[in-house]
C-alpha cells in the first residue's frame, strides 16, 4: 500500500525521472509494502519512478516469527522438502546440516539458466523485486529479515540485476528469473548500477551493500514464486489502461472521418446493456466527440454503419471489463503467500503447498491477448473502410489528386501494414495455456501453466496494439484532410479537432506524406501518453 501521505506526494510524470538512478533520497515518494494491500498501480510507480520502498513495521515481526519457526524445525532434523532435502525429483535425497549452505548457493546457480534473449527492462526488474518483497513480508517464506532488507536496499539504491524474460521457466514458479536476482544478492551474476553494467558483487559494493550468505530454505524462499509473471503482469495492466484509451481516441477520430451515425452512442441505448466497460467506453467516445456536428439530427450519412463502427463501444468495453478482471486476479496474487513449503507459525509447521501455481495468470494473459486481438481487428476494418470509396464516399485510397498516385499508394501500403499487424496479432493471441507439459523431473513436475510464455506473448501484443492505433489515426486524419480540401469537412468535436491538429503537425514533423520511409520513424517515436494528453481525457493515472 502507499503510505498515508504518498498519494499527495506523487507528482512526477512519465519520463521525468530515471528509476535506474540510485534513489535513496529523503524527498522521494514512499511506498509501504505490507503484504496485504499492494495494487498493480503501486507496482507501476515503484517500477517507473524513483521511489523509497519501505516495509510496514508490523511485517518485520511476522518475518522474524516465521524464520524462528524454520530454525526450530531444522533443529528437529526431520525431513522437510526444500529445507533439508533436494528439490523436485531429488527430494528423495536428504541433506546433512553441513551441506545446507552450499546447497542453497547451488539452488541459485543451478536455476539461473536463461535462454539467449535480451534482458528485461529496468522497470520490469523493479516490478519483480517489489512483488517478491511484498510476498515475503507476509511471513510465509521463512527467510531472515536480512534477506528481505537486501532486496529493499537494492531496489532503493538502484542495484538492478540482469534478468532474462525468456527463460526455462514454465510456470510452476518463475524459477530462472528469480534465481538471476538471487545471483546478484549473493555477489554473482550481473547488475546495472548508476548506469553501468557491472558484476553483481561490484554493483553491491558500489551501493554500499555486501553479498548475502544464504541460510537454509532461503534460496527456495526466493525462487519459489511467480513474481516475474505477477510483477510484469501489473505493468501490463497499467499499460493496457492507456492502450484502450488510445483505441478510443482512434475510434473517435475514425467516426469523424467516416461521418458515422452517432446514434449508436445514445446513452439510453448504451445503458440498456449492463456491462460496466461499455458504459465507460461509450461515455469516453461521447466526450471525445463533444461538439461534433455529427450529433445533430439529420447529419448521419448512413442509416447503419458497418459493425466495426456500430459495435465499437461494445468491443472497447469488453476490453475494459477484461482489464478489470485481470487487475483483480493480479492484485490477489500480489498479496498472496505462494511459497512451498509455507511456514505456518500459528500451527508450528512447514506445509507443502501448490500456491505457487499460476494458471490464473496464464489464463488472464491469454484472455487479454484475445480481447486485444478483437480491438486490433476492428481498428483495421475501420481503417480499410475509410480507404474504400464505396464505403467512405471519399477518393479511393484517399488519393485526391488524379495526376499523382503517390499518396494513394502510401495509404494503401498502410492498409497492408495494418493487415500484417492483424495477422501477427492473430497468431500472437493463440493461448499459451493450451500447451502441453511433458513429465519433467521424473514426472514430479507433470503440470505447468506456461504463464511466463503467456506473459511474453502479451508484451508482443502491446507492441502490435500501439502500432494499430497509430495506423488508424494516420488514415483517419488523412480522410479529414481530404474532406477539408473538398470543402465538406463538418464541425469536429473539440477534442477530436485537437487530436487532428496534433496528428497533422506530427506528420509534418516526420515528412510523413512525402514518403513511406518516415512511417518507421514516426511509429518508433510515437508517444501514446502525449496523444492522451492532447485529447483531453488525460492518461490512465492511478486513482
Amino acid at each position: 500500500m502507499y503510505s498515508s501521505s504518498y498519494r499527495h506526494q506523487i507528482k512526477v510524470e512519465a519520463g521525468q525521472s530515471d528509476p535506474s538512478e540510485p534513489s535513496h533520497h529523503p524527498s522521494l515518494a514512499q511506498v509501504v509494502l505490507d503484504g496485504e494491500t499492494c495494487r498493480t498501480d503501486d507496482v507501476y510507480h515503484i517500477a517507473h519512478y524513483p521511489t523509497q520502498v519501505q516495509v510496514a513495521p508490523a511485517c518485520w515481526e511476522r518475518v522474524r516469527m516465521s524464520r524462528a519457526m524454520v530454525n526450530r524445525m531444522l533443529a528437529r532434523n526431520e525431513p522437510i522438502y526444500g529445507l533439508n532435502t533436494g528439490l523436485g525429483s531429488l527430494k528423495k535425497y536428504a541433506l546433512a546440516a553441513a551441506e545446507l549452505e552450499a546447497f542453497n548457493r547451488d539452488v541459485i546457480l543451478a536455476h539461473s539458466v536463461p535462454l539467449d534473449t535480451p534482458p528485461l527492462s529496468i522497470p520490469s526488474v523493479r516490478a519483480i523485486m517489489a512483488c517478491r518483497i511484498n510476498g515475503m513480508v507476509r511471513g510465509g517464506s521463512g527467510v531472515r529479515p536480512e534477506l528481505v532488507q537486501q532486496l529493499v536496499d537494492m531496489l532503493n539504491l538502484g542495484v538492478h540485476p540482469i534478468v532474462h524474460g525468456r527463460s526455462v521457466s514454465v510456470g510452476e514458479s518463475d524459477l530462472s528469473p528469480m534465481a538471476e536476482i538471487g545471483l546478484v544478492m549473493i555477489g554473482e551474476g550481473r547488475a546495472t548500477y548508476a548506469g553501468e553494467l557491472l558484476d553483481g558483487g561490484e554493483a553491491l559494493r558500489r551501493a554500499g551493500l555486501r553479498p548475502l550468505t544464504l541460510h537454509p530454505k532461503e534460496a527456495l524462499g526466493l525462487i519459489s514464486a511467480n513474481a516475474h509473471s505477477t510483477g510484469c503482469g501489473a505493468l501490463i495492466v497499467y499499460e493496457l489502461k492507456q492502450i484502450v484509451l488510445g483505441f478510443e481516441y482512434a475510434t473517435a477520430l475514425a467516426f469523424e472521418a467516416f461521418r458515422a451515425n452517432l446514434n449508436v452512442l445514445n446513452p439510453h441505448s448504451i445503458a440498456a446493456r449492463k456491462f460496466a466497460g461499455q458504459q465507460i467506453s461509450a461515455s469516453n467516445l461521447r466526450t471525445l466527440l463533444h461538439g461534433s456536428a455529427l450529433f445533430e439530427v439529420g447529419t448521419a450519412r448512413n442509416l447503419q454503419d458497418p459493425l466495426s463502427f456500430r459495435c465499437a463501444a461494445q468491443v472497447l468495453g469488453t476490453m475494459r471489463d477484461t482489464i478489470t478482471y485481470a487487475d483483480q486476479v493480479l492484485t490477489a496474487m500480489l498479496n498472496s503467500s505462494v511459497d512451498s513449503p509455507l511456514t505456518l507459525p500459528e500451527e508450528g509447521t512447514l506445509n507443502s503447498t501448490g500456491n505457487f501455481e499460476s494458471t490464473s495468470l496464464a489464463l488472464i494473459f491469454d484472455h487479454l491477448r484475445l480481447a486485444l486481438h478483437r480491438l486490433i481487428l476492428m481498428s483495421t476494418q475501420r481503417l480499410n473502410k475509410l480507404l474504400w470509396h464505396e464505403f467512405s464516399d471519399l477518393p479511393s485510397a484517399l488519393n485526391d489528386d488524379p495526376h499523382s498516385h503517390r499518396l494513394g499508394m502510401l495509404y494503401n501500403n498502410i492498409s497492408r501494414s495494418a493487415a500484417a499487424l492483424t495477422a501477427y496479432a492473430q497468431t500472437t493471441a493463440l493461448p499459451a495455456s493450451l500447451s502441453y507439459t511433458p513429465g519433467i523431473t521424473e514426472g514430479i513436475d507433470d503440470y505447468a501453466s506456461m504463464a511466463p510464455v503467456a506473459l511474453n506473448r502479451t508484451w508482443t501484443m502491446l507492441w502490435i496494439a500501439q502500432r494499430s492505433i497509430i495506423l488508424e489515426l494516420l488514415v483517419a486524419s488523412r480522410a479529414l484532410t481530404v474532406l477539408a480540401q473538398q470543402g465538406r469537412l463538418h464541425r469536429l468535436g473539440t477534442p477530436t479537432a485537437q487530436i487532428y491538429a496534433w496528428l497533422e503537425a506530427l506528420k509534418l514533423d516526420y515528412a510523413f506524406d512525402q514518403g513511406a520511409g518516415s512511417l518507421e520513424h514516426l511509429a518508433r517515436d510515437f508517444r501514446l501518453t502525449t496523444l492522451l494528453q492532447v485529447g483531453g481525457l488525460g492518461h490512465a493515472s492511478p486513482k
